[in-house]
């Protein structure tokens, strides 16, 4: 069993994870009792950005040694990639019980928090890592969030443009900055600015290549709204209204295609 744990960490730093969780596999076979399998299990699956199995993964885990305040923080992480936002709350909770400082779970449970809609208790559990870390951008990405909740569009602006002073690409606030100058303060230049990098970041992004399109458009850049929509066809994401998103990508690409031809269709 030893001999399959050890094959699989030198596997993976092979970039074989294939063959490393085949043998990770024949190690909870032989040494059930063992969590390193079901650790590096939960890593490698994350890696291949298959949350159901990662987080079987990480219930393993904590089934064999129970829970830890860093391996209840992945599982939460997880939890709100999957849009499981109360079991994520929930798991950021026990992390904090096991530690009460620690500003990642904090961070991650206000944001839960905000996903379902609880700006007060969002607000609380960011006023609290503001005492131990000013200096994070994510802190200052989730504030504008709630800023921008209550109305309060200067100060959330600010906040978004402190979380970008700290990381230039943080993703979150690059996207709801750009909201603002576009909705609010009708800011084009920094709209496409803020978008543009975004995208640069992440160019597989569908909903950031479907604002930069809609922003081309309304601009009479037909051809670069083209070339996001097409992009977006390349990407589609399973589950959820992704799929929904990206048909109506394509009626909107064929729509301006004919435009550009002149067609009336």
């Amino acid at each position: 069993g030893e001999y399959y744990l050890e094959r699989s960490a030198l596997r993976e730093s092979a970039d074989d994870t294939s063959a490393a969780l085949a043998d990770l596999e024949r190690a909870r076979t032989l040494l059930p009792e063992n969590p390193r399998w079901a650790l590096a299990t939960a890593r490698i699956e994350e890696s291949r950005d298959r949350p159901p199995a990662a987080l079987q993964a990480l219930c393993a885990f904590i089934e064999l040694v129970g829970p830890e305040a860093e391996v209840l923080k992945a599982r939460a992480r997880l939890y709100a990639a999957s849009g499981e936002f109360l079991m994520a709350r929930d798991d950021f909770t026990r992390a904090l019980e096991l530690a009460p400082r620690d500003v990642e779970a904090l961070l991650g449970r206000a944001r839960s928090y905000l996903r379902l809609l609880d700006s007060p208790l969002a607000k609380k559990d960011l006023d609290e890592a503001t005492l131990l870390d000013q200096k994070n951008a994510d802190l200052h990405s989730l504030m504008g969030e709630v800023l921008e909740g209550r109305g309060s569009y200067p100060d959330a602006m600010a906040a978004y443009t402190r979380a970008l002073e700290i990381d230039p690409d943080h993703l979150g606030a690059l996207r709801r900055r750009a909201w603002l100058a576009q909705e609010v303060s009708a800011d084009v230049s920094r709209t496409f600015q803020d978008l543009s990098r975004a995208h640069a970041l992440a160019p597989n992004d569908a909903p950031t290549g479907r604002s930069l399109a809609g922003l081309c458009l309304t601009l009479g850049r037909y051809d670069e709204a083209i070339d996001f929509l097409a992009n977006n066809q390349f990407h589609v994401r399973e589950g959820g209204g992704e799929i929904h998103d990206v048909y109506v990508d394509g009626h909107l690409l064929r729509g301006l295609r004919h435009l550009k031809k002149g067609e009336s269709k």
